[in-house]
């Protein structure tokens, strides 16, 4: 989910420009790049079956547990997963829009959407 500010800091980092509003793209920007690295290496797929721990996920994937486990604490405010008892799960945004056989799936454009932002960055 987008970084969404309250009334009270659209007012003052917006409005009054008393607070750096540039912020709120630079933290979608990296929110994008997170979301991006969880599809690549399948951590949306892997919890499709149910809650599991960081070292359980990463075993799956083949990849290194601190690394997974910082990239998934990352997603949890941002509302891509949810953490209870050190047992990650995707949550119904996850489940509806970024698995592979949901029929909302919107995996299938990411490509276009890292291309485009690549474009941008360079």
């Amino acid at each position: 989910m987008p970084v969404i500010p309250s009334f009270l800091e659209r007012f003052v980092m917006l409005d009054l420009n008393q607070a750096p509003g540039v912020m709120l793209d630079l933290l979608g920007a990296a929110a994008f790049q997170m979301v991006m690295a969880a599809l690549r290496l399948e951590l949306f797929e892997t919890l499709k079956s149910g809650p599991q721990t960081a070292t359980e996920i990463a075993s799956l994937t083949q990849t290194n547990e601190r690394g997974v486990k910082s990239l998934l604490d990352a997603l949890v405010p941002l509302g891509y997963v949810t953490k209870k008892n050190d047992q990650y799960s995707n949550t119904l945004l996850t489940t509806k829009w970024l698995l592979i056989d949901s029929p909302s799936c919107f995996v299938q454009g990411r490509d276009f959407w890292v291309m485009l932002l690549l474009v941008f960055l360079s």
